[in-house]
C-alpha cells in the first residue's frame, strides 16, 4: 500500500497493481456514447479542458444564440471556457453560477438532456468546491438532484495518475505525491494533500470528512469489470463525492461503462474530471497528432507564440524556442506595465516589434519577464492580460498561426485579443497540447491556434511545435 507521503517508483507502483480488465471495451463504448440521447456540457476553468480530444466545439462566451449551436451539434459534449481559475472565488462562483443558468435554459429550449463537468485541473488547483456547489444550487432549484460527484483528476498524456486515491506526477522514472510538487505551493490554490478524501477535507475545511468520500478503488475497476463499478456507484447518495482511481485508459473505459450502466438505471452525477476521462467519455474515435495540412494554415506572415506562464517547466520551454534560428524574442516588462505612467510605451513598443517580426516571417516570441514574485497574483495577471488584448487586438499584421502557453493568458488572448466566440478543437499538435481553429466571426478567422498549459510537455515542447508548424507552412 502505498500512502502518498513519498517519492516512489512508477514501476514499483504499477507492477504492485491487479492486471488490467481483459476485455477491451473501447469500440462498444464509443458506440453506446454516441447513441446516448445526453450531451455533456464541459465548463472548463483554464483553457486546456481539450487536450486529449478533438472535434468538439469551444466556446468563449455562452450567448444564447451560441449555446443554442452548441447543444445541435453533433458532438457528445461540447466547452465552454469560464476562465474562474483566473478570479477570485466569488467572482468565479458568480460567473460559474451565470454559466450553468444559461446552459439549463438552453438545454431546455432545446429539449437537450445534459450532465454538467466543471473540468479540474490534473494538479488539483483550481475553485473546488465552489464552481460544483454553485452548478449544484442552480439545477438543483430547476428540480435536478445528483447522487454524486465524480472526482476523477488523472490526465495519463501529462503523466498525471491516481492509484490508492492518490494523485501522482510523473517526474522521469518516479510517481511524486502531487501535494509535493510546485503545484501545490500556488499561491492562490496551493494545499498539502495528495490523498484525494483527504484533499476534500482540506478543501472543504473539513465539512466533508475524508471517511465520506466514496472510492472506487483499482481492485473494483481491474476485478469486477462494469458491473462492480455500477454497484459500488449504485451506493452512492445525497451528492457524495467520488474518487475514480485510474492509471490507464483501459482502466476509464471500465469505469465509464459502469458509470453508464448506473445512469441508465437512475443515477445522476456532476463531475469534475481532467481531460482523460473527457477523452473517454466523448465517445470520439481515437486520431493520431496532427500533422501538414491537418491544421489548414493559410497564406500569411510569421507566428506569433505568447508565453505568460511562470510555471519552472514554462521558462525552461521558453528558453528552448528562444534558441532556434528564426526565433525573435521580445520581453514585455511586467514593470512598465503595471506602472500606469510607462504602459502605453511599453505596449506600444512590444506592438511595432511583432509587426517587423511578423512581416519577416519570424517566429516571434513574447514573453512576460520571469518575476515568480508575481506568480499567482491575480491582479498583477488582470492587468497583464488587459496589455496583451490590446497588442494583440491592434495588430495591423495577421499571423500565420498562434501559440499560447499558459491556460489563463490563452483565453485573454483568444477571447478578447482576436475576438473569437467560438473555435473548433481540431485535436493535439503534442501528446496533451490542443490546438483550436478560430471561429469564422474572429479577427483571424480559420487561424489555428495552439493552447499550450503551462505545465505540460518537455523542455523542447515549445519549439518542437514550431517547428511542427514551420513544416505545416512549407507544405502550402
Amino acid at each position: 500500500m502505498f500512502s502518498g507521503d513519498q517519492v516512489i517508483s512508477k514501476i514499483d507502483l504499477l507492477k504492485g497493481l491487479p492486471p488490467e480488465w481483459p476485455e477491451d471495451l473501447s469500440a462498444p463504448l464509443r458506440r453506446r456514447i454516441q447513441n446516448r440521447s445526453r450531451k455533456l456540457v464541459v465548463l472548463d476553468d483554464d483553457p486546456t479542458g481539450a487536450q486529449a480530444l478533438h472535434s468538439a466545439p469551444v466556446l468563449t462566451r455562452w450567448r444564447s444564440e451560441v449555446l443554442h449551436s452548441a447543444m445541435r451539434s453533433a458532438s457528445a459534449l461540447f466547452f465552454i471556457v469560464s476562465n474562474t481559475r483566473s478570479l477570485p472565488t466569488n467572482e468565479a462562483v458568480a460567473v460559474t453560477r451565470e454559466i450553468a443558468s444559461a446552459v439549463a435554459c438552453a438545454a431546455d429550449e432545446s429539449g437537450v438532456h445534459i450532465d454538467i463537468l466543471v473540468w479540474g485541473d490534473s494538479t488539483l488547483r483550481g475553485h473546488f468546491p465552489h464552481e460544483l456547489n454553485a452548478v449544484r444550487e442552480i439545477l438543483e432549484v430547476r428540480g435536478q438532484h445528483h447522487d454524486g460527484v465524480i472526482l476523477c483528476p488523472c490526465f495519463f498524456e501529462g503523466g498525471r495518475l491516481t492509484a490508492y486515491d492518490v494523485q501522482w506526477v510523473t517526474e522521469a522514472e518516479n510517481l511524486v505525491p502531487a501535494g509535493q510538487t510546485e503545484y501545490a505551493r500556488d499561491r492562490v490554490f496551493g494545499y498539502t494533500q495528495s490523498n484525494i478524501r483527504h484533499w476534500v477535507a482540506e478543501k472543504t475545511s473539513g465539512r466533508i470528512s475524508a471517511d465520506a468520500v466514496f472510492s472506487v478503488p483499482l481492485d473494483v475497476i481491474r476485478n469486477q469489470g462494469p458491473r462492480g463499478v455500477c454497484q459500488a456507484l449504485m451506493r452512492v447518495h445525497q451528492g457524495q463525492p467520488v474518487v475514480v482511481n485510474a492509471t490507464s485508459y483501459r482502466d476509464l473505459e471500465v469505469f465509464t461503462s459502469g458509470l453508464l450502466d448506473a445512469e441508465d438505471a437512475g443515477k445522476r452525477f456532476l463531475f469534475r474530471t481532467a481531460a482523460s476521462f473527457l477523452k473517454v467519455r466523448s465517445g470520439a474515435v481515437p486520431r493520431g497528432l496532427l500533422r501538414g495540412t491537418d491544421f489548414g494554415i493559410s497564406d500569411g506572415r510569421g507566428g506569433l507564440l505568447i508565453v505568460g506562464s511562470y510555471m519552472e517547466k514554462a521558462t525552461g520551454q521558453l528558453h528552448a524556442a528562444l534558441a532556434r534560428d528564426n526565433a525573435i524574442g521580445i520581453e514585455l516588462h511586467v514593470a512598465r506595465i503595471l506602472d500606469s505612467d510607462r504602459k502605453d510605451e511599453e505596449t506600444a513598443r512590444i506592438r511595432r516589434k511583432i509587426e517587423e517580426g511578423l512581416l519577416a516571417d519570424k517566429d516571434v516570441i513574447v514573453y512576460t519577464s520571469r518575476n515568480r514574485d508575481l506568480a499567482g497574483d491575480l491582479n498583477a495577471g488582470r492587468q497583464i492580460g488587459a496589455s496583451l488584448v490590446e497588442i494583440v487586438g491592434r495588430l495591423s499584421v495577421g499571423p500565420r498561426y498562434v501559440i499560447v502557453k499558459g491556460g489563463n493568458t490563452a483565453i485573454t488572448v483568444v477571447r478578447d485579443g482576436l475576438q473569437a466566440d467560438e473555435a473548433w478543437a481540431l485535436g493535439q499538435i503534442l501528446p496533451g497540447v490542443p490546438v483550436w481553429k478560430l471561429g469564422p466571426e474572429s479577427r483571424l478567422p480559420g487561424t489555428p491556434c495552439v493552447v499550450f498549459p503551462g505545465n505540460v510537455g518537455s523542455d523542447n515542447g515549445l519549439a518542437e511545435t514550431i517547428c511542427i508548424l514551420r513544416e505545416a507552412c512549407n507544405e502550402i
